[in-house]
C-alpha cells in the first residue's frame, strides 16, 4: 500500500478478472471516500464506491470488489482495505466480528460468552421451561403416557401380578394415602401399584402412579422404610419429575436435530416417549429434592430419616446384585448413595421431632 496525502485514500496492488473471464490482470487500485480508480498498462477506469460491492471481511481471506460491469477485483492486502474502510467509516456487523476474531482476547471473550450461554440454557432456561410445560400438560396425556410406559415395562420385564396378600396391600396403601394427604396431593390422581418384578425398586409415573415391586417390600426390615420410599416417590409425583426429565431430554434432542439438520429423527420422539420414560433416571437435583421431601414427612411423623437411610443403603447393595434387569436398573441411576444418606443425616440434625410423634410401626 502506498499512502496518499489524503488520509482516507489508499493505493493497493490487486488482481482484476474481466467479465466472464478467468484471466488475471494485475492492476493498481486507488480508493478514496467516493471513488475507486483502476490502472494498469493499457487500462484506466474509475467507478463510484456506491456502485461497487465490496465483500465482507472473513478472517484473513482475500477481499473482493465487484464492479458494475461484473468485473471482479481480488485484494490480498486486507489490512489496507480495512484501514480505508475505517477512515471512510464503512462498517457492518461482520466488520466488528472480524475485528474481534483478530484479537486473542476477543476470541476468548466470545468463547466464554458462548459457553456461558450454553450452560445457562442447559442448567437454567431449559429446566425452567420444562417445569412450566410439565405443569400445563393435561392429565389425560399423562395417563396415556403412563399406560404406554406400563405396557412397555410389562413386555420388557415380564412383570406379573403382585403376590402380596390383600392385607399387606391395604396396609401399605394406607401409608400411601397418609403421605398423599401430607403433601396435599389430589387423591384422585395418585395411586399405588404393586408389581411382581425381579428387581427391588419403586418409581413414579407422570399421572401420579407410584409403582413398587414385591421384592423391594420383601427386602425391607420394617414398614417405615417402605413409607420413606413411598414418600420419596410421591415427591417425584408432586414435582412432576418424570415428565420434566423426559421433556428436558427431548428438548436437547430437538435442539441437536435443529443444529445438525436431522429433522427426520424428531418425528420419532413421540413414539419413543414411553421407552424414554421407562429408561430415564432422575437428575441428582431431582433425587435430592425427593429425599428432602421424604425426610420432611418422616421427621414430621417423629421417626427421623434413619429408616430411609438404611433402605437406601440396602437398595444400593441389592442393585449391585440385581444387574440383569436393564430398564429398572436404569431407573435407579441415583446419585451416590453415600451423599444422599449424608444429606438425610443433616436433616435429622436440623429437624425438630413433634411433641407427640405417631406410635411406632
Amino acid at each position: 500500500m502506498v499512502p496518499d496525502s489524503n488520509s482516507s485514500c489508499v493505493k493497493i496492488e490487486a488482481v482484476m478478472f474481466p467479465p466472464g473471464s478467468s484471466m488475471q490482470v494485475p492492476v493498481t487500485i486507488e480508493l478514496d471516500r467516493f471513488c475507486i480508480r483502476i490502472t494498469s498498462p493499457g487500462l484506466e477506469r474509475s467507478e463510484k464506491v456506491q456502485d461497487c460491492t465490496i465483500s465482507e471481511p472473513i478472517g484473513s481471506l482475500p477481499r473482493h470488489i465487484q464492479l458494475p460491469d461484473s468485473s471482479r477485483i481480488t485484494v490480498t492486502d486486507t489490512l489496507s482495505i480495512q484501514k480505508w474502510e475505517n477512515a471512510c467509516r464503512i462498517s457492518s456487523g461482520l466488520h466488528r466480528v472480524n475485528h474481534l476474531e483478530t484479537l486473542k482476547a476477543g476470541v476468548l471473550i466470545c468463547m466464554a460468552i458462548l459457553i456461558g450461554f450454553a450452560l445457562l440454557m442447559y442448567f437454567v432456561a431449559i429446566p425452567k421451561a420444562c417445569e412450566i410445560a410439565a405443569a400445563r400438560i393435561p392429565h389425560s396425556i399423562n395417563k396415556a403416557l403412563t399406560k404406554q410406559t406400563l405396557d412397555t415395562l410389562r413386555v420388557l420385564l415380564a412383570t406379573k401380578d403382585t403376590t402380596l396378600s390383600q392385607e399387606d396391600q391395604e396396609r401399605y396403601t394406607n401409608h400411601f394415602d397418609d403421605i398423599v394427604a401430607f403433601f396435599s396431593l389430589d387423591p384422585q390422581k395418585a395411586r399405588l401399584l404393586f408389581l411382581n418384578a425381579s428387581i427391588s425398586n419403586a418409581f413414579a409415573l407422570p399421572d401420579g402412579t407410584v409403582c413398587i415391586t414385591d421384592s423391594l417390600i420383601e427386602s425391607a426390615e420394617n414398614e417405615r422404610q417402605i413409607a420413606g420410599v413411598l414418600a420419596h416417590e410421591l415427591v417425584h409425583v408432586r414435582e412432576r419429575h418424570a415428565i420434566r426429565s423426559v421433556l428436558q431430554n427431548t428438548s436437547m434432542l430437538v435442539i441437536w436435530a435443529l443444529i445438525t439438520g436431522d429433522i427426520v429423527s424428531t418425528s420419532n420422539i413421540g413414539a419413543a416417549l414411553p421407552i424414554m420414560l421407562a429408561e430415564s433416571g432422575y437428575s441428582r437435583s431431582f433425587e435430592f429434592e425427593a429425599d428432602r421431601g421424604a425426610g420432611d414427612f418422616m421427621i414430621h411423623k417423629g421417626w427421623g430419616t434413619e429408616p430411609l437411610q438404611s433402605m437406601l443403603a440396602s437398595l444400593d447393595m441389592l442393585h449391585q446384585e440385581q444387574d440383569g434387569d436393564y430398564i429398572l436398573e436404569k431407573m435407579s441411576s441415583h446419585p451416590l448413595t453415600r451423599k444422599r444418606i449424608a444429606a438425610l443425616q443433616e436433616m435429622d440434625k436440623a429437624g425438630k421431632t413433634p411433641d407427640e410423634p405417631d406410635l411406632p410401626l
